[in-house]
């Protein structure tokens, strides 16, 4: 093999592991449960960002997170996050502000990775 084309193998192979076993770190992710669809609706803006719960009735709001200094909320059906318009309950300019009409807010951690295999691990707890 000629060395060029060996120096370009192990260049392709050294950038192809750094791509698969990058870890970007974590994220928490919050979301709030609510006894009515309304309830939801009034703190999330629109109908499609509620969701029916799958176990232990009532509606749930999409994931919502805060990162420097503002707030985001990921749209169901998308990955994605979105700035929250100031009408949501956790705008950023606005916390506080409003009362949530939500029963309780479960948190979620994501293990962000890059490259390939770009899965999550979640792990959830109760407030």
């Amino acid at each position: 093999m000629k060395r060029s084309k060996l120096i370009s193998l192990v260049l392709l192979a050294s950038t192809t592991l750094v791509a698969c076993s990058e870890d970007r770190g974590s994220r928490t992710t919050s979301r709030e449960v609510y006894k009515t669809r309304e309830d939801c609706i009034r703190d999330w803006d629109r109908a499609d960002n509620c969701q029916r719960r799958m176990t232990g009735g009532g509606y749930q709001g999409p994931h919502y997170f805060f990162y420097g200094g503002n707030s985001y909320y990921i749209p169901p059906g998308s990955e994605k996050p979105q700035p929250m318009s100031s009408s949501m309950v956790h705008h950023s300019e606005t916390l506080g502000s409003r009362r949530s009409h939500s029963i309780s807010t479960h948190e979620t951690t994501h293990i962000v990775r890059g490259g390939f295999g770009a899965s999550s691990l979640h792990h959830s707890s109760v407030s």
